[in-house]
This record gives structure tokens, sequence and C-alpha cells, in this order.
């Protein structure tokens, strides 16, 4: 006996199934049939682009710069907006910010937020871009670009780089404030000790807050001694 059904024999099926459990049933049924394999194909189909797009990526990643820029255009041509775009254009505005391309680099990195399809990637990209504000002095822009940051992930280190520029601008309260909520928002278990050295030295004392002098580069040499030596030779 065969193991298939005939065309009259499936038909005939079909009939007896209408008839026993209506046709809104059936119909259901087979739109559920339909809708498993449509998303078995669709989740194949996504998988074998991903791997297609991250083989090209590490290509990109590889590539001298001649080749780069060709693999570049095939990035952006072929999985456009999609992860390995993303990060391709941000090693694109990191060469352009060696190079001394400030500008167009923080053109590249907005091209790149604007096209983000992730939470996780776009507060990256904006951390990224707010340091690059940070840069060339500003800080408006760079506090602009932090405080869009909202995932969990990397909320800490957007409070952090906050907290970095309000210190060097010499808001001292609003520097401590910073730093505590980034201290708050570590992970359980986390620690950030320089972060820490960061918060604890701008502590207000008896309510106020002291007058710093130093540099953000000159206090985090002095947190990174201390986090190198705990014990003071004064003691």
């Amino acid at each position: 006996m065969s193991d298939f059904l005939s065309d009259e024999e499936q038909s005939e099926r079909l009939r007896s199934w209408v008839g026993r459990y209506g046709l809104w049933v059936v119909l259901m049924i087979v739109l559920g049939i339909s809708a498993y394999f449509f998303f078995e194909y669709s989740s194949e189909q996504r998988r074998i682009e991903s791997e297609n797009s991250t083989a090209l990526l590490k290509q990109f990643l590889d590539a001298g710069d001649e080749a780069r820029s060709e693999l570049f255009q095939e990035i952006e041509m072929t999985f456009p907006k999609s992860s390995s775009h993303i990060l391709a254009l941000m090693t694109e505005a990191g060469s352009l910010f060696e190079a001394g391309q400030s500008d167009e680099a923080r053109k590249v990195l907005e091209k790149a937020l604007n096209l983000s399809p992730n939470v996780l990637l776009a507060d990256l990209i904006r951390i990224r871009l707010a340091r690059a504000f940070r840069d060339i002095n500003d800080g408006q822009a760079a506090l602009v670009a932090l405080s869009a940051v909202k995932g969990n992930g990397y909320r800490s280190v957007a409070l952090e780089l906050t907290g970095d520029i309000y210190f060097s601008e010499k808001k001292i309260p609003e520097a401590f404030e910073a730093y505590d909520r980034a201290l708050g928002s570590l992970r359980e278990g986390e620690r950030r000790p320089l972060l820490e050295l960061k918060r604890n030295s701008l502590s207000p004392l008896y309510g106020s807050f002291a007058e710093v002098e130093d540099t953000l580069a000159d206090a985090v040499r002095k947190a990174e001694e201390l986090t190198r030596n705990p014990e003071s030779p004064d003691e």
C-alpha cells in the first residue's frame, strides 16, 4: 500500500474534515501549519544571513585600507541596518578620529545611531559620540548624548562619563551625584574601585562640597595611585 494519498483521497479527506469540524476550524489548522513552516523558513534565512554578515564583517576588520573600503561598501549594500553594518560604521568612525577628521567621524557615528537596530548598540554609539564631543570641549552636546542612554548594559558607564564631564567643568555637586548614580547602576556583585574613589573623593563635608583644583586627569591619576597603594605612608 502506498504511503501517500492520491489527489482524490486527499480531497475526500479534506471534505470529511470540513463536514466534521467546520470550514473555519479547518482553515485555522491550515493557516497554523503554514505559519509554522514559514517561521521555520524565516528563522533559517535569518541564521544564514547572520552568519554571512558576520563573516563579511570579519573580512572587513582584517583587511587593509584599500580592500576595507570595498568590503565596507559590500556590507552597506548587502546587509543594511544589520549589526555588522553598524559595527563597520563604528570602526570607520574610529579610523576617522585617528586621522584627525573629527567632524566626519561624528557624522558617521550619527548615521550609525540612526540605523541602529537595538538598544544596546545604540547606547554604545551614544557613549562614543559623547566622548567625541567631550574631546572637542562640547560638554553640553556630550551630556545630551549621554542622557539618552537608557539600557542597563551601559547605564553606569554613561553616568560615570557624565560625572567626568561635570568634574571637568568644576560642577562638583553634579559630578558627585552622577558618580553616585553610576555606582547604584552596577549589577549585583560588580565592583568598580576607580569609580568608587571618584565618588568618595567628592563626598560633601558637613553638607558642603569643597572646591577641587585638580584636572580630571590628575584626579584619575591620584585615584589610580591610591588603588595601587591603599596603605598611606603617613599611617
